[in-house]
């Protein structure tokens, strides 16, 4: 534990302060035993109210305890102050007893303290979380300390090696195991560490007790000293942590604060750059060539650039959405050629696997199906109905219908296919290649057994996924 300037000037006063209480030798401080007795009740009182306030917002019990165990000890130590003034009345009684009641109200305090505070740390060593008959048994607790104490001899001539108040002897050694109890278990709680240094001091300041002979004395006076010191150590070390605490939430807020201006400067700039690529891209698709024509997953057109309007002879804003394949395969209780994703692998096929007469084929028959199209009410491809979709397609493919035997073949090599052969084709060929289409259209095995090419198909079983 690192010893804070506040608390090594509180220890230092402390010894200067008892230095120069030996040094005057033996007198009586009434007057000083009274603001003593006084400072320690309200430091009590403080440490009860600080220390259950913290354990409230941290939610942790064993702040609590302690909270509790200093609250009873104010109370103790309260009414060993109410004991010193002087009443009158009814109340004369007390005054005309102080020579007894204030040296027998002392001892409760000084048992009732360490025995709460060391029953917490015995609470948090094996990991207690509730603790509901503590404040009740602290409080039977004085009340029978009182009643014990109250007829026993406040101080005794002097005994084994010289104390004067035997009854008293038990608390050094109760603060000792406290401190050390304390100590080896510093890194299960903050607190503990300066709860420590608390109980070694007053290890000190009830051994000075025991040597007191009268109520006002000079021994009785340093064990309050070393009582007040005490209590401030602990006041002082749960202020540093309150700051400490404060100014780690300060810096955290200011880099929290700065990431946050960081993050959006960041947003801004990726965005300035994201709309600089965009502006780039759509600068390159504008002025290309080449007809770009780009379908999204379910087959529709979803970019069509300046090339492509003058190839096909349509507008970009007729050609966004269109789709083909779904009136070759429409979706029914299976899935369709667009649920399969086949409009893209069309496009794929036509640009990679078709020669180069049978991609201008399909180049022009899309054209054509776009001018049928607007020739028929405007209403675009892929809005239409089934029936409208089926009936265009089916004009295409008598128009497109290749020649049998060898002119089929003379056709094919001379002017390559025809549009509606190649949207057929391919639409049949990636709808059966999908995973949707082979798992879901078809019948499918993952795992199939031998090969047999004549296995007969039940009445209203889907064909095989095989080409």
């Amino acid at each position: 534990m690192k010893l804070s300037r506040n608390v090594l000037g509180t220890l230092l006063v402390l010894v200067i302060l008892s230095a120069a209480l030996f040094a005057v030798g033996h007198r009586d401080y009434p007057n000083l035993h009274l603001i003593l007795d006084t400072g320690m009740c309200l430091l009590s009182g403080l440490l009860a109210l600080l220390l259950r306030d913290l354990g409230a917002r941290a939610k942790s019990p064993f702040p609590i305890w302690l909270a509790i165990s200093f609250g009873v000890a104010f109370l103790a130590e309260l009414v060993h102050v109410l004991v010193t003034i002087e009443w009158s009345g009814p109340w004369a009684l007390i005054a005309q007893s102080q020579a007894v009641l204030r040296p027998a109200t002392w001892p409760i305090a000084g048992f009732i303290l360490p025995l709460g505070v060391g029953y917490s740390i015995w609470l948090l060593s094996r990991g207690r979380q509730r603790a509901p008959w503590l404040a009740p048994a602290l409080i039977l607790g004085s009340a029978g300390l009182f009643a014990v104490f109250i007829s026993l001899p406040r101080y005794t001539p002097p005994g084994v090696l010289g104390i004067t108040r035997p009854t008293l002897i038990l608390v050094p050694p109760l603060w000792a195991l406290i401190s050390l109890a304390c100590w080896f278990r510093r890194s299960a709680e903050r607190i503990l560490p300066a709860l420590a240094l608390m109980a070694a001091v007053l290890v000190l300041a009830h051994c000075s007790m025991l040597y007191s002979r009268a109520p006002h004395d000079t021994a009785a006076m340093i064990a309050h000293l070393g009582k007040i010191a005490a209590l401030l150590i602990l006041l002082l070390a749960l202020m540093e942590m309150a700051a400490s605490d404060m100014l780690e939430r300060i810096r955290a807020e200011q880099q929290f604060a700065q990431l946050n201006e960081e993050l959006e400067r960041r947003i801004v700039d990726r965005t300035a750059e994201l709309h600089l690529s965009y502006e780039r891209m759509r600068a390159i698709v504008d002025t290309a060539l080449d007809g770009l024509v780009t379908m999204n997953h379910e087959g529709r057109i979803v970019e069509f650039n300046p090339a492509a309007e003058r190839i096909f002879g349509l507008s970009r804003g007729d050609a966004i959405g269109q789709t083909l394949a779904d009136t070759i395969i429409p979706a029914t209780d299976s899935p369709g050629a667009r649920d399969a994703a086949v409009g893209g692998f069309i496009l794929k096929m036509v640009r990679d696997c078709t020669d180069k007469k049978s991609q201008n084929n399909f180049i022009r028959g899309f054209a054509d199906l776009m001018d049928r199209t607007g020739e028929k009410g405007g209403t675009p491809f892929g809005q239409r109905s089934l029936a409208e979709r089926t009936a265009i397609l089916t004009h295409f493919e008598q128009q497109g219908k290749p020649y049998s035997g060898v002119l089929g073949k003379v056709q094919h090599r001379l002017s390559g296919d025809s549009f509606f052969t190649i949207l057929k084709r391919y639409t049949i060929l990636g709808y059966c290649s999908s995973r949707r289409g082979a798992t879901e259209g078809l019948r499918y095995d993952y795992i199939p057994g031998r090969y047999d090419g004549k296995v007969p198909l039940q009445p209203g079983q889907r064909s095989w996924a095989t080409q």
